[in-house]
């Protein structure tokens, strides 16, 4: 949708998610005590229904449209095309996964917790991710 310039299709499907999710969560969880389960099926069921409006419309589009061959569907230079645009971020967001996952393993194994939780002022003036010049400049 957002490649077609249909930003606002996507906004309306989070508009419906969202407000299934918060409908349900009001009903589920605090007028029939439901508590976090009623909160993660309205989760669920919200997701679910967002889902079909989404599939639905797809399918609307695609039924008025022409069948592409199937040369033109396994088009591997387009692919190759497509990746060489998409390297750069994909390789950004590997890299922020990666320092996430720095991060969150970062305490536990230092501290010999596993259980609990790191606070930023634990990980910062560690040596190993910050430089002594960059930690003492004032």
């Amino acid at each position: 949708m957002l490649g077609r310039g249909e930003g606002n299709l996507g906004l309306f499907l989070q508009i419906v998610l969202n407000g299934i999710n918060i409908a349900l969560c009001i009903v589920l969880g605090l007028e029939l005590n439901w508590g976090v389960s009623g909160v993660a099926w309205a989760t669920v069921i919200g997701e679910f229904c967002a889902m079909l409006l989404g599939l639905a419309i797809v399918l609307r589009r695609f039924a008025r449209s022409e069948r592409l061959p199937m040369s033109r569907i396994l088009d591997w230079t387009a692919y190759r095309h497509m990746m060489s645009l998409n390297r750069d971020i994909m390789i950004r967001s590997f890299s922020l996964l990666a320092a996430f996952a720095l991060f969150t393993r970062q305490c536990p194994v230092r501290h010999g917790d596993a259980g609990r939780q790191c606070r930023a002022d634990e990980l910062l003036p560690d040596r190993r991710l910050f430089p002594r010049w960059l930690r003492h400049r004032g």
